[in-house]
Formats: C-alpha cells, sequence, structure tokens
C-alpha cells in the first residue's frame, strides 16, 4: 500500500536495483490526495505495476474513484464514479514524470491527467435530466420590451382598420 504520509510516491529504489524486467505491484487503497480540478467524494483504490526498463520504469496502473461534478443542463452538483487506466516512463532525465532524488515517483500528476481525461464530455446528474426550468433561468428578471421592438402598425383590410401589435424578442 502506498504510504499515507506521502500519497501518491513510491519509494523505488530497491525495484532501481534489480535486474531489467523486475516487476513490482502496489495497491492503492484509501489514498486522497488533492488533485487540482477533482473533487474526490471518496478515495482513490486501484494497483500500480512499476517495471525496470533500460530507460528507467514503466509505470502501469488503474485507479477508481468517485468525483463531484456540475451538471450542464441543470447546473446541480452530483457524484459521477471515475475509473482509468494510466502508463508511463519515469526516468532521472524526465521534466513530466522524474525519478525525484533517484528514490521516489509521484504517479499523482499521471492519475490526474487520466482522470481528467476520463471525465465526460456532457457532464449530466442523469440521462433524462430537464435541465433549468424556463421559470428558473427567468424568474430573477422581469422582463422588458425595448421600445424600437414593440411597434403598432395601422393596417387596412377590405376597408376596415386594424391595429397590429407586433413584438419581436
Amino acid at each position: 500500500m502506498l504510504g499515507k504520509s506521502a500519497p501518491m510516491r513510491i519509494n523505488v529504489t530497491q525495484i532501481l536495483a534489480e535486474d531489467l524486467g523486475s516487476t513490482r505491484t502496489y495497491t492503492i487503497s484509501g489514498e486522497q490526495p488533492s488533485l487540482e480540478d477533482l473533487e474526490l467524494v471518496s478515495p482513490l483504490e486501484g494497483s500500480v505495476q512499476i517495471t525496470k526498463s533500460e530507460d528507467g520504469l514503466l509505470v502501469r496502473g488503474r485507479v477508481e474513484t468517485t468525483v463531484m461534478l456540475d451538471c450542464h443542463r441543470c447546473l446541480q452538483r452530483y457524484e459521477h464514479p471515475l475509473q482509468g487506466n494510466f502508463s508511463a516512463n519515469y526516468t532521472a532525465r524526465s521534466v513530466d514524470y522524474p525519478v525525484l532524488d533517484g528514490t521516489d515517483i509521484d504517479i499523482a500528476p499521471l492519475v490526474r491527467e487520466e482522470l481528467i481525461l476520463s471525465l465526460p464530455s456532457k457532464q449530466l446528474c442523469s440521462a433524462d435530466c430537464a435541465g433549468l426550468a424556463e421559470a428558473e433561468l427567468f424568474a430573477a428578471e422581469p422582463v422588458q420590451h425595448h421600445p424600437i421592438l414593440v411597434t403598432t402598425e395601422s393596417t387596412t383590410h377590405h376597408g376596415s382598420t386594424k391595429k397590429a401589435h407586433h413584438s419581436e424578442h
């Protein structure tokens, strides 16, 4: 299990000292790191597999959690389950995925990226969400007619005069 004191950091000293192709598997359980742009409702659960390669470490894994989202139709907040698979190469020279101080890797940025990519493009609290009621949209603002858009015209039909009221919105 990953350490609680440094969530999402894994000490890789032993695997770096092992032969090429050596693999270690770690369980992710109960981790609740602060991930920018994501509000975790439940802890992360999953696993990560680290394999020593010629270039460094191949890190692969899967995670699942529940996040808080805003519905795009009704604007209400709701809980949404997320899961994702991730994979990256960690090396001493990598800017994106470095081996920190030659002893640790931090998988939080990798997990964050995967979870963000797993977000639905249309975030809906339910498939049949009705959205905001029209009355709710305009209840706060009274309808005002612009004087130029409201006109009164006189028309003549068969000798009689009628007034027509046209309103364009």
